[in-house]
């Protein structure tokens, strides 16, 4: 019997022992899961989870709060369940792990039930089979108010369509149409001189409607903008930002968070004296609970953290890719079927024809001809990379380059490489403008210093009051605005130097030695200053005076760029150069001794690197000479070397 008790007292002391370990468990748990709830721990958790083997143990440690959320309820109701003398066995265990999961699980369910229903009392004035129509008359735009009532993309694309032919854009808030909301009507009207009116981009980002619309304008079909109401249209297309909820870095451990967003799309047809709702729909997305409850670390994005429960994205009434606001393109080409396609194949044709009769009639000035010129080069530019440029667009190509009226366009580059590639004939009259033109325009810029760009840095004494101060103003934004042209155009005459033929080069050096000695000019075109390569050797004093002039600007606040681009242009323009430029290699290794070449910047030293050996230089006293004014090891040197045995050299 005595055996027997020992025994006895042995198992209760092992199952005590078990106890205080589970405890001990469950409390280092909680006190962990506390920490990986607060924004320490979950950037801890981000660390960890970026390391080799980290993984694992970042996702076990975002689970953590959830397993402890169930362990002690249910540690807790076990021993309650052990105090009122049931035995220790499977369905006590059962019974103390299901009592924390279904009130985890009931939770969330009845809070989603809840956003459900809010949802659908959202979306229940819906109106989605009535057969909405529309004639070819007057549609108006509504937007919030505080919008500029300027023609939107779908103005212009009804308009350049045919689809409409009035749009009204108005600005105004509300759920039905408020026909006295003033606004502005778009319409065609033929016209000798057009209104200024926003069509889009100038030259980035062109949408076939605004090069229709441009074009028109430049035929005397204007674009006409006109005061307008609401009542004056046909049908109203009305979008609502009903609701915009918490986002997601605001939700929190808040269950009833209010995260529900809500757009909503109206079209109003004119029916008698008024309008009436013959189509709606309304797009609500929430962020819902999880099935359970599950207090976590949750990373979007890039790199957001939000801690709280976990929750899923949901969306009532909108489509995959489709998010708030609801398109109103989308309404009125798959709901009222206008076809808003446009065909820009014949209006490449009539552009041409347009502005050849401009230049015909001797009236190239003026902003909207300047943007029908832009549509132009950059169709050339675009569509004429893969198939050969007609003999007429070749030759308004050379027009506009010649004319010292028109402001070259951004992507004029690409349209002469495409002239000159199919009509080689054409390069000589195009590079004899192109750096006349270059020439005439570093001629005219004023040195940048002198045009501040606000009145606060002259000197007190030089300052103006009143409306002398606003004339004054207005005469510094204009001069401002005439050296931005100016350097805008040497932008783009630079780019086309860039590109052109060896044999274009070698007759014009002289502008291009002007331009590098123009402390403002020779920045915006500093590739074009590496084609003095073409030159040979004869060119390394001009390389090495780019490198030497621009250093007084490096480290200079605001001059980053007078340092860095004649710097450039001066490395990679050595660097082409190849075995012909052997006489550079001991002025550059003086200026790597001084600091006025980089050694100690990785992209500035693999440049170097590469120029070095390109130049010939002698691999074992190059690596010594950059490694003095290097942290870089001798092994990296070694492979930045062998960089200039690859096709990519000369490059930054």
């Amino acid at each position: 019997m005595a055996k027997a008790t020992r025994r006895t007292g042995g198992r209760r002391s092992g199952g005590r022992w078990h106890s205080i370990t589970l405890d001990v468990f469950l409390v280092i748990g909680a006190i962990l899961s506390a920490f990986v709830l607060t924004e320490a721990g979950g950037t801890a958790v981000l660390l960890i989870m970026f390391t080799v083997i980290g993984l694992p143990i970042a996702l076990l440690l975002m689970a953590l709060p959830t397993i402890m959320l169930i362990a002690i309820p249910a540690r807790i109701i076990f021993v309650i369940m052990r105090l009122a003398g049931l035995r220790a066995s499977v369905v006590t265990v059962l019974v103390s792990l299901l009592v924390p999961l279904a009130v985890l699980w009931v939770i969330p369910f009845m809070e989603n039930a809840r956003l459900a229903g809010v949802a659908r009392d959202y979306a229940a004035g819906d109106i989605e089979d009535a057969g909405p129509v529309f004639s070819d008359g007057a549609i108006a735009l509504v937007i919030p108010k505080g919008h500029r009532t300027q023609c939107s993309e779908l103005c212009r694309r009804l308009l350049a369509s045919g689809a409409a032919k009035k749009v009204v854009m108005a600005a105004d808030d509300g759920s039905v149409p408020n026909e006295q909301a003033e606004g502005t009507a778009y319409s065609f009207e033929q016209r000798e001189t057009c209104p200024q009116v926003y069509l889009g981009e100038k030259e980035q980002g062109l949408s076939k409607a605004g090069e229709i619309l441009r074009l028109k304008v430049a035929q005397g079909i204007c674009v006409v903008p006109s005061p307008a109401h609401v009542g004056e249209a046909d049908a109203v297309l009305l979008p609502e930002d009903l609701k915009r909820g918490k986002s997601r870095s605001q939700e929190g451990f808040n269950l009833s968070v209010d995260t529900m967003r809500v757009s909503r799309l109206s079209y109003f047809q004119r029916d008698g004296n008024g309008f009436k709702l013959t189509w709606r729909h309304t797009l609500i997305s929430y962020r819902r609970l999880a099935p359970l409850l599950i207090p976590t670390v949750d990373f979007y994005g890039q790199l957001n953290m939000a801690i709280g429960y976990l929750r899923l994205d949901t969306k009532v009434g909108g489509t995959k890719g489709k998010n708030n606001p609801i398109d109103p393109t989308a309404f009125v080409t798959d709901i009222l079927k206008l076809n808003l396609e446009l065909d820009a194949s014949p209006v490449a044709d009539e552009r041409v024809a347009t502005l050849e009769k401009t230049f015909a009639e001797d009236r190239v000035e003026g902003e909207d001809i300047s943007l029908v010129i832009a549509d132009f080069i950059a169709m050339v530019g675009q569509l004429r990379r893969k198939e050969k440029t007609n003999a007429e667009e070749a030759e308004l190509v050379v027009r506009i380059v010649a004319d010292r009226r028109i402001d070259p366009p951004g992507r004029m580059p690409a349209a002469i490489s495409a002239v000159i590639r199919d009509y080689p004939d054409k390069a000589a009259p195009i590079s004899d403008a192109v750096f006349s033109r270059l020439d005439e325009t570093i001629a005219a810029l004023p040195d940048r210093a002198i045009l501040p760009k606000a009145n606060r840095f002259l000197p007190k004494a030089e300052q103006h009051r009143g409306a002398e101060l606003e004339e004054y103003n207005r005469a510094l934004k204009a001069a401002w605005d005439r050296y931005q042209r100016k350097s805008n155009a040497i932008v783009v005459f630079g780019g086309v130097i860039n590109r052109l033929p060896a044999e274009q080069i070698v007759a014009h050096r002289g502008v291009l030695e002007r331009l590098a000695h123009h402390p403002d000019a020779r920045v915006p075109a500093w590739r074009a200053l590496t084609r003095l390569s073409e030159f040979g050797a004869d060119a390394i004093p001009t390389f090495i005076y780019l490198v030497d002039d621009a250093y007084p600007y490096r480290g200079r606040n605001g001059y980053t760029n007078k340092w860095q681009h004649p710097y450039l242009a001066g490395l990679i323009g050595l660097c082409r150069l190849g075995a012909e430029g052997r006489e550079a290699v001991p002025m550059i290794n003086e200026r790597i001794g001084s600091g006025k070449i980089l050694a100690n910047v990785r992209p500035y030293r693999r440049l170097l690197a590469v120029t070095l050996a390109r130049l010939g230089a002698d691999r074992e006293e190059a690596i010594r000479t950059v490694s003095a004014k290097s942290k870089a090891e001798p092994d990296q040197l070694k492979r930045e070397f062998d960089r200039a045995d690859e096709p990519r050299d000369c490059h930054f």
